[in-house]
């Protein structure tokens, strides 16, 4: 299964104007912090990737930020894996800024993809790790 996505050429200029004033490695390292710090807040915000969500947890565990859980759906990570975890985080936040700018809900765990041969997907965001998580939550707030 391969996914219409962006191309590496058409991230580059995300990946240009992101690191105008730092490293990859920095920019990365920057993304992933601050990520976590709203996925700690919000499990649910996990949502708004869609499947690009299992290339950010992939990296997140690479880093060493484990408290997402453990577990990669590896099927959707390697329809979409670009083989670089730079353009991975770029085509995820990139996916995610286009669900959570026109104000959909990060609750809203419904996507529509397109392969690349123009045949339509629905994707449900399910990351039971993440779900526990906002289950536990909302139970301790209660």
């Amino acid at each position: 299964m391969r996914i219409q996505q962006p191309t590496k050429d058409e991230l580059t200029p995300f990946f240009i104007e992101a690191t105008a004033n730092q490293t990859a490695a920095e920019w990365e390292t920057k993304m992933l912090s601050g990520i976590a710090g709203i996925l700690r807040k919000q499990p649910l915000r996990y949502r708004t990737y869609g499947p690009y969500w299992w290339l950010v947890k992939a990296i997140l565990i690479d880093h060493g930020i484990t408290d997402f859980g453990g577990h990669i759906d590896q099927e959707w990570f390697d329809a979409l894996d670009y083989g670089d975890p730079v353009y991975n985080l770029l085509a995820a936040w990139a996916y995610e800024d286009t669900r959570f700018m026109p104000g959909q809900m990060a609750e809203n765990p419904y996507h529509a993809l397109e392969t690349e041969d123009g045949d339509s997907i629905d994707y449900t965001s399910g990351d039971e790790e993440m779900e526990i998580r906002a289950l536990s939550k909302n139970i301790r707030r209660k």
